[in-house]
């Protein structure tokens, strides 16, 4: 479908799995899940393969650079919220971010 916002997932922990990448793969009129990151060794890949999201990444400004995303969450531990946020921005993307923002 056209028009539809491409969504990267910087961090894939429990506040991912519990309240962002069933919502964001589960909105595919508007939204396409297309990368998701973290750091964890295997999880990023493993959210991919259940969420449906092309790309996997276990560095974030990888994904900033690889990945054609339209707006990225962050949903990472808050204490690297600002970096994480900062760096999203300033690679062009629209950024919503889990609180606080750091």
């Amino acid at each position: 479908m056209a028009n539809r916002i491409k969504v990267g997932v910087l961090g894939t922990g429990t506040v991912a799995e519990l309240y962002y990448l069933s919502a964001v793969a589960g909105y595919s009129e508007k939204a396409e899940l297309t990368a998701v990151c973290d750091v964890v060794p295997g999880r990023a890949e493993a959210a991919a393969q259940k969420y449906g999201a092309a790309q996997s990444y276990d560095d974030y400004s990888a994904m900033l650079a690889e990945a054609d995303l339209d707006a990225v969450l962050v949903l990472t531990q808050h204490q690297f919220h600002y970096e994480n946020t900062k760096q999203a921005l300033l690679a062009g993307k629209h950024v919503a971010v889990e609180k606080p923002l750091s």
